[in-house]
C-alpha cells in the first residue's frame, strides 16, 4: 500500500495502480483507506483503479454477515441464559 500511495503522491498513476493491484492480490482490503486517502484522489477516475476497488468492496460486502455473526458470538452479553 505504501508504494502505491507514494507513486500516487508524485503523480505516477500507472505505477500507483499497479501497486494497488499488487496490494489487493497480497490481501490488502483497506477499501475505505484507498477511497478516502488524499493521495489517491487523482486515481479515483482511473478505470483499472475502480475495477480493483470494486472487487475489494465486493469481497468485503460478501463477508459482512460473517463478520457480524462472529462479533455477536464473541461479544454477546455474559451471564445466565434466559
Amino acid at each position: 500500500m505504501r508504494q502505491a500511495l507514494c507513486y500516487a503522491k508524485v503523480g505516477e498513476r500507472k505505477q500507483a495502480v499497479a501497486w494497488v493491484r499488487r496490494s489487493a492480490v497480497l490481501g490488502n482490503h483497506s477499501w475505505y483507506a484507498w477511497v478516502k486517502h488524499p493521495w489517491t484522489q487523482s486515481l479515483q477516475t482511473d478505470p483499472e483503479y475502480q475495477t480493483v476497488l470494486g472487487k475489494m468492496k465486493a469481497d468485503l460486502d460478501d463477508v459482512g454477515g460473517d463478520v457480524v455473526g462472529v462479533y455477536q458470538l464473541i461479544c454477546r452479553p455474559s451471564g445466565p441464559a434466559a
